[in-house]
């Protein structure tokens, strides 16, 4: 029996999102349990070439975690499963309404609670909380809380000369924030980088500052930085969601600072991705079970059909030619040396039959034989 896919409606992938990390991670899950998971990333900005036809468009983004075990949902995949009589189970995050007009919704509600999400109280048919305070804010007992950082790429070298001092933000630091905190203009700012040099960067760093909830204070503290929250209006009076389901955080004030870091913050990431997974398979199971009578009469259409095309590097392309070549000329001469023993045959056929008499070419033929033999 086919299982029914589900269909994960993501923002493009940003390391510096939560909600693209979070929602790559869960089809990640999913996938390696044996579901089938599809991202839908949404929304693109797509651009044109010059190379390609006026019809081809490119994302400026990526639309997956390329290191994860995700794939891409296209048009050719829905009327797929529609035609095998599959109804998809469509998670949405609380940031965009339903895009793909879902025959079953569950709502994944990730984001702060605010105003904006109340309406996501009642407008799907399964409400899934990203955290403790989520689930109490809007009344919904479903948590899923999934970790979304790689515990073992990101680990504490212990560097005892951490000297440096590091800082994320979404929004211009005023001076007077600066000055509060100590950030000099000289000190490290982490945006566009990838992981490999925020994980050579943390290593050095003594203070972490994060004016805007990040996945990279999660990484500075499992690379043993000290990760300091500064409340603001990004925080929204309420400290970072992961820390806070993980109860790592302690409070001065307006600053929040993680407690546990290093290999204490690995144990608990861990554990917490366990019982994630665990969660996941039931999350699965119970989902399947209320598509039963969902009324799915006409297949979803996407907005934009994406496709994954392979394209061959120039240097690839240049070797698979060089090699063609080779093999081609290589044909060419056996031909031409199949010819030639052609010919020679056919003139051996014509002196021997036409050219001299019967008896005579009988005696040259033995007499041929005979120096073989003796060879």
């Amino acid at each position: 029996m086919k299982k029914n896919p589900f269909y994960i409606v993501t923002p493009p992938y940003d390391e510096s999102s939560l909600h693209a990390r979070i929602l790559n991670n869960l089809a990640h899950y999913l996938n390696s349990e044996g579901e089938q998971a599809f991202l839908f990333p949404f929304p693109l900005t797509l651009k044109g070439d010059r190379k390609w036809p006026a019809f081809c468009r490119f994302p400026q983004e990526n639309w997956g975690n390329p290191e994860l075990n995700v794939k891409l949902l296209t048009q050719d995949i829905i009327d797929l499963h529609f035609n095998e009589g599959l109804v998809p189970v469509c998670i949405v995050p609380e940031i965009f309404g339903d895009p793909l007009d879902s025959p079953y919704l569950i709502k994944y509600i990730i984001d702060y609670p605010d105003e904006k999400i109340k309406k996501c109280k009642k407008s799907q048919n399964f409400t899934l909380s990203y955290s403790r305070v989520i689930s109490d804010y809007i009344g919904s007992n479903e948590v899923l809380t999934i970790p979304y950082i790689d515990t073992e790429f990101f680990y504490n070298k212990f560097n005892n000369t951490r000297s440096k001092i590091g800082y994320f933000s979404t929004d211009p630091i005023t001076p007077a924030e600066m000055e509060k905190y100590g950030i000099q203009s000289t000190d490290i700012e982490i945006h566009n980088l990838d992981k490999y040099q925020r994980r050579k960067i943390f290593w050095d760093l003594e203070k972490f500052y994060c004016f805007a909830d990040t996945p990279f204070s999660i990484e500075a503290a499992l690379c043993g930085c000290e990760v300091i929250y500064v409340m603001n209006g990004n925080f929204r009076s309420i400290y970072p969601t992961l820390m806070n389901e993980l109860k790592l955080n302690k409070q001065t004030g307006n600053i929040f600072t993680n407690s546990v870091k290093g290999e204490k913050l690995k144990i608990q990431l861990d554990l917490l991705e366990i019982s994630a997974r665990e969660y996941t398979k039931k999350l699965a199971l119970y989902a399947r079970s209320q598509t039963r009578n969902s009324n799915y009469t006409k297949p979803i259409l996407l907005p934009y059909n994406g496709k994954i095309v392979f394209i061959e590097s120039n240097k690839n392309k240049l070797q698979w030619e060089k090699k063609f070549e080779n093999k081609l000329q290589e044909k060419q001469s056996k031909t031409l040396y199949l010819e030639k023993i052609s010919i020679y045959r056919k003139l051996r056929i014509f002196v021997i039959n036409w050219l001299l008499p019967p008896r005579i070419a009988q005696l040259l033929i033995r007499i041929y034989k005979r120096i073989l033999n003796k060879k």
